[in-house]
């Protein structure tokens, strides 16, 4: 297994992992458009950034899995002025319980950690109860229970 730097070369295999992370997801957000393609993160954008990690995990010459890290400003209020944040975390089903997302969020909060930032963050859909599991393992908690009403 082999972690490393993400690249301009690997956009068209992370931009398949995104749709695949949003087909996956869409059975948790009414909101999600049932076709087409759905645009989560600027994954070039990340790549290129200073202010994001985007990481992704090899197995046989493939990537298998990824996911990035990215210093964002906190609210205007907060004491912490800048938090961590992770996103579009996603393993290829066939490599999935080895590890690999583990990997990843280790690799990323150290790298929070080199540029001071404590406080990490992410957005995982609370009936994706597998997802929720692996981010407990990793040491994340509940923090903020977001509601929604749909009005008919």
């Amino acid at each position: 297994m082999l972690l490393r730097h993400a690249t301009l070369s690997d956009l068209s295999s992370l931009k398949q992992f995104q749709q695949r992370l949003v087909i996956y997801e869409r059975p948790f957000d009414s909101t999600i458009p049932k076709k087409g393609e759905v645009t989560y993160y600027d994954i070039r954008e990340l790549i290129e950034s200073d202010k994001a990690q985007f990481l992704v995990a090899e197995a046989d010459h493939k990537i298998v899995g990824c996911g990035f890290g990215q210093i964002r400003k906190d609210a205007y209020w907060s004491v912490n002025k800048q938090v961590g944040y992770i996103g579009l975390m996603f393993v290829d089903e066939q490599w999935r319980n080895q590890g690999i997302g583990r990997l990843v969020i280790s690799a990323l909060l150290s790298w929070f950690k080199e540029n001071n930032i404590f406080d990490v963050r992410l957005k995982v859909y609370e009936e994706n109860h597998d997802a929720v599991k692996a981010y407990k393992k990793c040491g994340f908690k509940d923090y903020v229970k977001e509601m929604r009403c749909t009005i008919e």
